[in-house]
């Protein structure tokens, strides 16, 4: 009986260890939980605490793994998507179907960032704010709309000198010193309707960079601040409407993939069609019109693991008409439109050689036209003042990241053509046609940053760019008698430039640098230096947005603006990173600024240096804030 017993506890334990090494096979399949769509590369480890395999999901979703006997645990992870975790006991080949729950179904929002929570207390730059859009929807919004601009005032260093101000103003500097980019292209009037609204659409939009203190070395010609505007790329895999109305505007936004997981497009409108309710508001603004609208069209190609392309397109209108301000000279008119447009396009290509290094090459145009329009009152003709500026930018950076050192290094090429006024009288009598000289202008520009953490207490930003500026022509470039006074009585002779001809060249050396030392893992000082030059400027004796306002390129007797900024602060965070503090103190000293003499009139001034001033300007301040960045 004993020996029977034995035999038995034998053959049972020969059965179990022949079952052991026995491999069977573990396969199903790993899809969306909503739209069901099979999920590519989604890791599916077995025995993740113990000795871990795994595999990767096909095309198709499907997956297949050797496990022997036993009990054993599933883990399967997919970026953007809820992880699933079972415990299963294989006895033969098994099949495991997995529906992954999307992270947005569950989360307001995900942040995903390489530079954490304490990137106020470890980056060694100073004066930098970065925004994302669900932190400014939960600003205050004038009548439901998202204001970028608005929201930007609430930083300490950022103004407005008014209502009918364009743009902001930026530790002491002016709006047009400000470099406004929406997906790297330039934006040279920020607002809708004399300053109430902000022209980028907030649907549209994913996150903004404000650089008011140290500025990255890959940019340039502004000589104050940077403000980069990012818009969000499509989602690749689901359809997505949206869309509102306020008094304000009505708001449209279309996601839908074309090539799922491939090829993208998103669209994004804003309309403001609403003014008759100020006709039934007063009788008294029955003349006036106030319209706006603005679109975007951006669409994403994923190519392949290393290479994306991404174009983009923006437009913006505007017009406001009323009978209250003033005509053009010499037209007897029964009201004044305002009106402007902006039309941007851009084209990027990345490429990853690999995990550490890529290429991003970007192609890009932007035109802006502003116009007055006046109504002439007894034929019902339109006389019109038009301006124009176009820039059209080639660039290309390089970016090699390693465990704790960042280098980045490019070139970029960027022409400017203006047209600086032009009188159209249409089928007046009264008004003849005038028109001043077109101008062209060439921007060169290349630039080098490393950003290394050089210990744990000491990490060093260093950035060096050289611009080169050509005025070119054809144009007519006055000589005067003394440089110290250039008005119409003191011209000496004058000298004809043909087409492409340099008839004035700037250029020179705009370090950059930011220094961070950790007082503490909470606490850091850091100190930063700043130089950048300004060839693109507004003239104008008005403060606000007018399309009198005028642009005008460096040329022989206006110089580019020359901006020093000096700064320093403390920066402290507490409670996980969920509060930050913050005090920074600054010097700025800009030469070459532009003011104008008593009674001076740049509409359709072929020579504006002759109404103009130069001078210096010394900005100083203090600035203090404490913040709350997430949910405790």
């Amino acid at each position: 009986m004993n020996r029977l017993l034995l035999l038995s506890l034998v053959l049972l334990l020969t059965v179990l260890s022949v079952h052991a090494q026995i491999l069977y096979t573990l396969s199903g399949t790993v899809r969306d939980s909503a739209s069901q769509q099979a999920l590519a590369r989604a890791a599916v480890v077995l025995d993740y605490e113990k000795n871990a395999k795994g595999t990767y999901t096909d095309a198709q979703g499907h997956f297949s793994l050797n496990v022997r006997f036993g009990q054993h645990v599933v883990v399967v992870r997919q970026l953007g998507y809820v992880p699933y975790r079972a415990t299963i006991y294989i006895r033969g080949n098994t099949t495991l179907d997995v529906r992954l729950p999307s992270v947005a179904s569950q989360l307001e929002e995900v942040v995903v960032t390489s530079k954490g929570y304490d990137r106020n207390v470890r980056q060694p730059l100073l004066g930098v704010s970065q925004i994302n859009i669900a932190t400014l929807k939960k600003m205050p919004a004038a009548l439901g709309e998202v204001d970028i601009l608005r929201s930007l005032q609430m930083l300490p260093g950022v103004t407005s000198v008014g209502e009918a101000a364009n743009g902001v103003n930026i530790r002491g500097g002016t709006t047009d010193q400000n470099l406004i980019l929406m997906d790297d292209t330039p934006i040279f009037n920020p607002t809708h309707m004399f300053g109430l609204f902000s022209v980028f659409p907030p649907d549209a939009v994913s996150g903004l960079d404000l650089y008011k203190g140290n500025v990255p070395a890959r940019y340039g010609g502004r000589a104050a601040s940077v403000l980069d505007i990012s818009l969000r790329n499509p989602d690749l895999n689901q359809f997505q409407l949206s869309g509102g109305v306020s008094l304000v505007a009505n708001r449209l936004t279309v996601e839908t993939p074309i090539i799922k997981g491939k090829l993208a497009l998103l669209v994004s409108g804003r309309g403001a069609f609403n003014d008759f309710l100020l006709h039934l508001a007063s009788r008294r603004l029955d003349d006036i019109r106030a319209k706006f609208g603005d679109g975007v069209a951006k669409l994403f190609w994923r190519i392949d693991d290393k290479n994306t392309v991404t174009a983009m397109g923006y437009y913006s209108q505007d017009l406001f008409q009323t009978n209250l301000l003033g005509s053009l000279a010499n037209v007897n008119a029964t009201g004044t439109q305002y009106a402007q447009q902006t039309a941007n396009g851009m084209v990027r290509w990345f490429h990853a050689f690999n995990d550490r290094m890529n290429l991003q090459t970007t192609a890009l145009a932007a035109q802006y036209i502003p116009k007055i329009l006046s109504i002439e009152d007894s034929t019902s003709n339109k006389v019109v003042l038009k301006q124009s500026l176009l820039q059209r930018q080639i660039k290309s950076n390089i970016n090699y990241q390693l465990a704790n050192q960042k280098i980045e290094a490019g070139i970029s090429a960027t022409h400017y053509r203006l047209n600086p006024g032009e009188l159209i009288p249409g089928n007046s009598l009264a008004v003849n046609y005038q028109k001043t000289p077109i101008e062209n202008a060439l921007e060169l520009g290349i630039h080098a940053e490393d950003e290394i953490s050089l210990s744990n207490q000491l990490a060093v930003s260093v950035g060096l760019r050289y611009s080169h500026f050509l005025n070119l022509g054809p144009s007519v470039v006055r000589r005067y008698a003394s440089d110290g006074l250039i008005d119409e009585t003191t011209v000496v002779d004058s000298m004809q430039y043909g087409a492409g001809q340099v008839t004035k060249q700037y250029g020179g050396l705009e370090p950059r640098l930011g220094l961070r030392y950790a007082i503490s893992a909470n606490s850091s000082v850091k100190i930063g230096y700043n130089l950048m030059r300004q060839y693109l400027q507004v003239i104008t004796n008005t403060t606000t947005p007018l399309p009198t306002a005028r642009w005008k390129t460096s040329d022989a007797h206006i110089q580019p603006q020359v901006s020093q900024l000096w700064s320093a602060g403390y920066f402290h965070n507490s409670k996980n990173n969920i509060f930050e503090m913050s005090a920074e103190v600054y010097w700025r000293s800009t030469q070459h600024i532009l003011d104008y003499k008593p009674g001076a009139n740049f509409l359709l001034q072929p020579y504006p240096e002759t109404q103009l001033l130069p001078g210096r300007s010394k900005a100083y301040g203090l600035e203090v804030m404490f913040s709350k960045k997430k949910v405790s």
